[in-house]
């Protein structure tokens, strides 16, 4: 264990972010088995310094042997790992923007390693295993979008009625029953109510309790 606490300290080093973060991610997960992880990247890790992006791309031919140099695919899996994580954090915090799915797709997109990464899923079990984490069921990302649309009608003092939630959530017919559910979760907890206006078409809201 000593020893392997080692190795990743190493390994985050070489990385340049926390032990934890390695620890993290090169756990296996039901998704994806990852054997000898730890080990195979120790045997690289003293003479992988920091991939460049052009030596990504060219994997240039050693002159002497004519053989391409092996690729460093365990610590290039973390690297990426990393930047996918970011990413896909960037994508939930946004709230000044309407909300966007996070899906394989959009991750890679955004990061500008959609052909690489539908090249080599199989070789990137970490990354893969990561963004799992992230992406969202249809349903799913319903649910944040009707919290994100009840928050600017509220924002902008406007009535909460469930068929405007609806419209402006993009919801169709027959969606499902944890999105209902947190509709009629929003609609209980803010209250509209309209007193005595201090100005004309000023509105008051009042969140419950």
């Amino acid at each position: 264990m000593k020893q392997d606490n080692l190795s990743l300290r190493k390994i985050a080093k070489e990385l340049g972010v926390d032990t934890n973060t390695v620890i993290k991610y090169s756990k296996p997960t039901s998704s994806f088995e990852i054997v000898n992880q730890n080990e195979a990247v120790t045997k690289q890790t003293n003479n992988a310094k920091k991939i460049k992006p052009e030596e990504r791309k060219k994997s240039p031919v050693n002159k002497e042997t004519g053989q391409a140099n092996r690729v460093n695919w365990e610590l290039r899996d973390l690297e990426l790992s990393i930047i996918v994580e970011t990413e896909c954090k960037k994508i939930l915090a946004d709230l000044d923007n309407k909300p966007t799915r996070v899906t394989f797709s959009r991750v890679a997109k955004r990061i500008g390693k959609l052909n690489f990464m539908q090249r080599n899923k199989g070789k990137l079990p970490i990354t893969m295993s990561v963004l799992g984490q992230y992406v969202e069921s249809v349903e799913h990302f319903q649910t944040r979008r009707v919290k994100w649309i009840v928050q600017e009608l509220v924002a902008g003092n406007e009535e909460l009625k469930r068929w405007r939630i609806e419209k402006l959530a993009g919801l169709k017919p027959g969606y499902g029953e944890q999105v209902q559910d947190e509709i009629e979760k929003q609609l209980k907890q803010f209250a509209f109510y309209a007193p005595k206006p201090w100005s004309e078409g000023e509105i008051t809201w009042r969140q419950l309790n």
